[in-house]
């Protein structure tokens, strides 16, 4: 092969090669959550999912995100705001994490669920009498 051949070839390579890398994306960028149709009466339950794997993951910010998008579409669905509550708590907010115990509580007064991780959050803010109460 003669040089100019070779120099030609060795530059379409590495054009190609480019090419190929500036449209790949990082495998983080390239997993993108799936959309949610907010119409799928399951929507707010896969917003839930999503975030409880984001919350495993150690990405508590964006769970918490999720959870709030599944509240808007069901308010009162204890089980999304003991969710919120479990990742306050996590996030050393046991305060907040109370609020939302409670409003868990408050559609769903037997939640047992609700009602230990609001002991927990107690504990948390040493207050081992309504803990204490929680528990029992």
């Amino acid at each position: 092969m003669r040089r100019g051949t070779l120099t030609w070839v060795v530059l379409v390579g590495v054009a190609v090669f480019l090419a190929g890398c500036g449209s790949t994306k990082p495998e983080e960028e390239a997993v993108a959550a799936p959309t949610v149709n907010a119409k799928d009466p399951l929507a707010a339950m896969t917003l839930l999912h999503q975030g409880k794997a984001m919350i495993a993951e150690g990405r508590v910010d964006e769970g918490i995100s999720r959870y709030r998008a599944a509240l808007k579409m069901q308010p009162t669905n204890p089980t999304i705001h003991n969710a919120i509550g479990a990742a306050e708590l996590q996030r050393d907010n046991a305060t907040k994490a109370i609020e939302s115990f409670n409003r868990a509580l408050q559609y769903a007064p037997s939640y047992s669920d609700a009602r230990n991780n609001r002991g927990a959050a107690y504990v948390r803010l040493n207050q081992l009498a309504l803990a204490e109460n929680d528990f029992l």
